[in-house]
């Protein structure tokens, strides 16, 4: 339990990413892809000599046969990066992958009492509040009212349901809820064209 705090205590480090961008957006890039370089290679290294150079003690079982946290991180980070330049939805995602999922996972550990493991994944109500809260509070400055609820919603989904590693899956939370309000929008507009187109034939 110590080293899964730990854990989440460093993971939340990498909200540091948003210096750089607030810097310059080429040196953010450049971070991130080198980041992501130097976890590919000690992920090859780890599975060669069969452990972690730094850390290897915060490894969970799980991720003793397959890539670990850090680098899908990186890699969500990476994806994030590689289909928006919008900062703000950069900057939340960055936000909601360290902040909201560390404090997360710690709230749970520390003080979850009513647990359900779910896919395999233990989770309780009192974690899974402070992520959707944690994620509102970290987005609304950055997207406003409506992108930070369905931010809030879309990671409580993410965090209960999805099958595999949510750290690549966190850093997209901003960027997919802008694309389904886009796509709201959309469907509402065109529905309001056809029912015109209706009324007018009527008449």
């Amino acid at each position: 339990m110590d080293h899964e705090i730990e854990r989440k205590a460093i993971h939340m480090l990498s909200a540091l990413f948003v210096f750089p961008l607030l810097y310059s957006r080429d040196l953010f890039e450049l971070l991130v892809l080198s980041s992501l370089i130097a976890a590919l290679r000690l992920e090859f290294t780890r599975f060669h000599i069969g452990r972690l150079i730094l850390f290897d003690e915060l490894l969970r079982e799980n991720e003793r046969e397959r890539a670990a946290g850090y680098f899908y991180l990186l890699l969500g980070l990476s994806l994030l990066i590689s289909i928006t330049h919008n900062t703000s939805i950069v900057v939340a995602g960055i936000l909601i992958a360290a902040i909201a999922d560390g404090l997360s996972a710690i709230v749970g550990i520390r003080f979850g009492r009513v647990k359900r493991v779910i896919l395999g994944k233990t989770r309780s109500l009192e974690g899974t509040l402070t992520g959707f809260l944690a994620t509102f509070l970290v987005a609304f400055p950055l997207l406003g009212l409506k992108l930070s609820l369905v931010s809030s919603v879309l990671y409580v989904l993410n965090d209960l349901f999805w099958p595999g590693d949510d750290n690549v899956t966190n850093p997209l939370i901003p960027l997919v809820a802008w694309r389904l309000l886009l796509l709201a929008r959309s469907l509402r507009r065109r529905s309001l064209r056809n029912t015109g187109k209706r009324l007018g034939a009527r008449l």
